[in-house]
């Protein structure tokens, strides 16, 4: 399991935006989770309606957490589009 926390660079309203991230995180065989502490809420990262159901904003914290064959490429990749 890799986790890595980060503050996000941008608002997440926009459906294009989570359709890039969402297709980023498919791309892995590992299990991808992204983790709000403001919300205390833990969600999929490879559901588009997890993430649209989750108002992130510029400047939260958030960690994201692979867990597989590829977690660490899964990690930097996925982090990279946030």
């Amino acid at each position: 399991m890799v986790k890595q926390t980060i503050l996000l660079q941008g608002d997440y309203h926009h459906l294009k935006r989570i359709s890039e991230i969402v297709r980023e995180a498919s791309k892995f065989q590992s299990e991808m989770t992204l983790y709000a502490p403001v919300y205390n809420k833990t969600i999929n990262l490879k559901s588009i309606l997890r993430l649209l159901s989750l108002p992130l904003q510029k400047g939260a914290e958030v960690t994201v957490v692979a867990m597989g064959t590829d977690e660490q490429e899964a990690i930097t990749a996925v982090v990279n589009k946030l």
